[in-house]
């Protein structure tokens, strides 16, 4: 199976997920909708990359992005108290930094992941403050100027993560999260994958919607 065809394998079981979610979620307690903002770290870099100038290609020795602030939102369907099923989008607008020869040259780029994960709370939840652990397949795209070769690509995502739950009132509970997304990236069709981990740190207000 080649990579497009599991990159759009995966894509259709995420949407066939969030459209079908377990037997379980039929009988949902509450659902929760987290704005939320933060910051984006890229903890490796891209290696070489082809960039566009002007309709001139040149190729960069090393690139990696920037890190940079990250914005979104979260919605969550808790069928139990100890679990639910999570689905985010993030954006980030992380810059390019490419080395050519002996330039470095920053262009614009932007990053879009999104998930859909199992969320477990080991805790009771009878204190009001409970950390929660989650786990699923998520995906990263790369997009701007800096990846005008490469736009549209989709790469698909292991995502993990583990967060903080302060409930402030019976409808609103502070959330911070940290979440990782590991992924093999290339420059295009027929260039080796280079492993990637982005971490997402956001904290946001999830407001209740059901109970």
């Amino acid at each position: 199976m080649s990579r497009a065809d599991v990159r759009c394998s995966a894509v259709l079981a995420l949407g066939w997920l969030a459209v079908s979610p377990p037997a379980a979620t039929a009988q949902i307690k509450r659902v929760e909708v987290t704005p939320l903002a933060g910051g984006y770290i890229p903890t490796k870099t891209l290696g070489p990359v082809q960039l566009d100038f002007s309709g001139q290609t040149f190729t960069a020795d090393e690139s990696e992005m920037k890190t940079a602030g990250v914005f979104g939102g979260r919605i969550a369907m808790w069928p139990g108290e100890s679990w639910a099923v999570e689905g985010s989008f993030l954006w980030s607008g992380s810059d390019m930094r490419a080395t050519v020869g002996q330039f470095v040259v920053t262009r614009d780029a932007e990053v879009r992941a999104g998930s859909l994960k199992l969320v477990y709370r080991p805790s009771p939840g009878t204190t009001g403050t409970d950390v929660v652990v989650n786990a699923g397949i998520g995906g990263i795209q790369h997009r701007g100027a800096a990846f005008r070769l490469t736009t549209g690509q989709l790469d698909v995502a292991g995502a993990f993560g583990a967060g903080l739950r302060v409930e402030m009132t019976e409808q609103v509970t502070l959330r911070i999260d940290g979440e990782g997304f590991i992924y093999s990236w290339s420059a295009g069709s027929g260039s080796p994958g280079n492993t990637q981990l982005d971490i997402m740190l956001s904290a946001g207000l999830a407001l209740r919607l059901r109970r």
